[in-house]
């Protein structure tokens, strides 16, 4: 994405399962070779990328949802994560 701006979508798939959702998906996705794991949470994470999707980030919602159930002191650590992956991401398109 141009603009390094992304949302998650969390999904809990099974091993097993995991080779049939990647069959299913539509070919325009980009599905990262690279398995990372979260030492915070204990869960492994896959990323997958839909470029013909662009979206932007509702901060003001975001913060009024956490804020509502109080998480929103957990929101800085969450963007300084995000911000990592965010960059990585605007380094690979502009080498594109």
């Amino acid at each position: 994405m141009d603009n390094g701006e992304h949302a998650d979508l969390v999904l809990r798939v099974m091993t097993a399962q995991r080779e049939r959702l990647f069959a299913k998906l539509p070919k325009s996705f980009r599905i990262d070779p690279q398995v990372s794991f979260k030492m915070v949470t204990g869960t492994w994470r896959q990323i997958i990328q839909i470029p013909e999707i662009p979206f932007t980030i509702d901060w003001p919602y975001i913060e009024h949802w956490r804020a509502q159930h109080g998480t929103l002191d957990a929101l800085p650590e969450a963007k300084d994560e995000a911000s990592v992956v965010w960059e990585a991401d605007e380094r690979e398109n502009a080498a594109e």
